[in-house]
């Protein structure tokens, strides 16, 4: 599974990093941001279940607001961690997603587009796996 979520994930990125920005993901940055945000994934199940979670007495109850909680960090760090790699990589990009003064707005940014095209894997991946959890609940 792992695989193919690093396979869609760097499909994914770099088709969408071509076609939002004039200079998009390098090949190794899009390799790199994959491997990254697929281990950030697969923590995402386990550690949210934990941390989510509440057992007394057999009488195990899930807190959705814990568990969308851990989905805005989830996202969070994979957007740091891309920003990073894009930084070391891309740095045409890196200009492109820093220099952000030049918009009115805040959602006309770059970095704005360039953490949600960053966040959509996460995100589909997160709500798929703790709706089909919610089924058994």
């Amino acid at each position: 599974m792992l695989l193919i979520m690093l396979f869609f994930n760097f499909m994914f990125y770099r088709i969408m990093s071509a076609a939002m920005f004039d200079d998009p993901l390098t090949i190794w940055a899009t390799a790199l941001t994959a491997i990254c945000v697929v281990m950030v994934q697969a923590f995402l199940g386990p550690i949210g279940l934990l941390y989510a979670t509440d057992g007394e007495d057999g009488d195990e109850r899930t807190s959705y607001l814990r568990l969308s909680g851990i989905v805005v960090v989830a996202c969070s760090l994979s957007c740091i961690v891309a920003y990073l790699i894009a930084l070391g990589f891309s740095a045409r990009l890196f200009d492109d997603i820093s220099y952000w003064q030049y918009r009115r707005e805040f959602w006309e940014q770059d970095i704005f587009w360039f953490c949600i095209m960053i966040s959509i894997p996460v995100f589909v991946h997160a709500v798929s796996f703790f709706c089909r959890l919610s089924k058994y609940d």
